[in-house]
């Protein structure tokens, strides 16, 4: 993602889905639970602002969702965005194409990673899944990923990134969803995630979304269809990237489409298929 994104959308559409976000019964859910529900009033009901949707709101961030980085966490910059995939073997996690390259075993996962603390550890890749799209092309519809991580030893058990932050169902062929919670981390040194929700439309080909403050590094981060406050989970449809990378412009963020090409690609980290070498992205002018 290389630009900030704004929104533009009028006062009662910020009003509804505040209504809708808030009709439910509102708990606080095992680890983010304030945090989402305080960040995202925060983006709904701006003061003044005549508008629905302003700039991301930044949170602790949400279990299942992390920064990647290349080499030792605590001393290098999180570059890109990742989030766990609901699947039976409990390892795979999704990003952006562009964000790779290479085996990509020289990058960690830190999920729910905020202000430079790690509460559930590191997380080594063990391999990399793009469409062949991506490989022969660099197809922007195809700029979707799939890691596996490696297990870890946590109080003499033996247990999977899943077991131990959860992860989102990936769904496909949807049409962008009326509203759509996207989070991501921007790119640099400590920080938070930051979080939005607006409606997602279809522009030039590709899911969009706007929202101002999807900046570097949030490419690969999470697109969230029926997300429950209470849980923090949603279905997962998209992740920022698709037309020049995510977007140029400093108010629209894309996705890619996910289709039975997006399955066929995650179905072959699930089951542990030999993975891909991923060439470095190229350039895109805007």
């Amino acid at each position: 993602m290389s630009a900030a994104v704004r929104t533009g959308a009028g006062v009662r559409l910020a009003v509804h889905a505040a209504q809708r976000l808030f009709s439910m019964r509102v708990a606080v859910w095992a680890v983010a639970g304030v945090a989402v529900m305080t960040a995202l009033a925060a983006i709904l009901l701006p003061g003044g602002r005549g508008t629905v949707s302003p700039d991301a709101a930044s949170f602790d961030g949400l279990p299942q969702v992390g920064a990647l980085f290349q080499g030792a966490w605590r001393s290098e910059p999180h570059f890109c965005t990742a989030s766990v995939v609901d699947s039976s073997s409990g390892d795979v996690i999704a990003t952006a194409a562009h964000c790779l390259s290479a085996d990509a075993k020289d990058l960690v996962f830190v999920p729910m990673y905020h202000d430079g603390q790690a509460p559930y550890g590191e997380w080594d890749v063990t391999g990399a899944y793009v469409s062949q799209r991506w490989l022969q092309h660099q197809d922007p519809q195809a700029d979707f990923a799939f890691l596996t991580v490696g297990s870890r030893d946590i109080g003499g058990t033996e247990r999977t990134l899943e077991s131990v932050v959860g992860g989102d169902p990936l769904v496909i062929g949807t049409q962008p969803p009326q509203w759509t919670v996207a989070v991501g981390y921007p790119a640099g040194m400590g920080g938070q995630p930051v979080i939005c929700l607006n409606q997602a439309v279809a522009r030039h080909g590709y899911p969009s979304f706007r929202c101002g403050g999807f900046v570097d590094g949030t490419s690969g981060g999470p697109w969230l269809a029926g997300f429950n406050s209470q849980t923090g989970r949603g279905e997962l449809y998209g992740v920022t990237g698709g037309r020049h990378q995510g977007g140029c412009a400093d108010w629209v963020s894309y996705s890619s489409s996910f289709g039975a090409d997006t399955m066929a690609v995650y179905r072959q980290a699930a089951t542990g298929q030999g993975p891909d070498v991923v060439p470095t992205a190229r350039p895109v002018p805007c």
